[in-house]
């Protein structure tokens, strides 16, 4: 890091002193006099162009930095937001497996049910059958009984006419 600064600052000494080299002297005395006397005013200048050079640098490095931590904040966050989502996803996925069971169970119940509701329909049906089958007989042995009491009081009625023992002969 301070090999960095160093290298940095060297290097903007060469840029800003490298034009004044590779110029031609053609100064005479006085002015090489005058340039002597001027070197404290232009090394103040320097060294004032290197602190707001050297304080521009550092606050660019400060930016950077606060940058990069805010980056590494970020991506710590987007993978415990992802590993979250993982873990609920697993979660979800654990659900799904219980649900599925669940849903085969329910199923089977189901078709149970369905085989129990049809032989209890079948019972059912048969009942009504039956029932049915008895309501007609009963109707049946009513009405067989019915017509023996008609052809039993027919016969009567012709045998008592016949004998003469008719309803005529009871009038007096």
């Amino acid at each position: 890091m301070r090999q960095t600064k160093a290298i940095i600052i060297a290097l903007l000494l060469l840029i800003i002193t490298f034009p004044l080299a590779s110029a031609q002297a053609h100064a005479g005395m006085f002015d090489r006099l005058k340039d002597i006397y001027e070197v404290p005013d232009k090394l103040a200048e320097l060294k004032g162009q290197y602190e707001s050079t050297k304080q521009m640098l550092e606050g660019q490095l400060e930016a950077q930095r606060e940058q990069l931590e805010l980056t590494r904040q970020q991506a710590s966050d987007l993978l415990a937001q992802q590993e979250a989502l993982l873990a609920q996803q697993e979660g979800l996925l654990a659900e799904q497996e219980q649900l599925m069971k669940s849903n085969e169970t329910l199923k089977s119940e189901n078709q149970a049910l369905i085989a129990q509701m049809e032989a209890a329909e079948a019972k059912k049906q048969s009942l009504y059958n039956k029932a049915i089958f008895a309501a007609v007989l009963l109707i049946a042995l009513i009405a067989a009984y019915a017509l023996s009491v008609r052809i039993w009081r027919f016969a009567v009625w012709r045998k008592q006419r016949r004998g003469g023992h008719g309803h005529e002969a009871m009038l007096p």
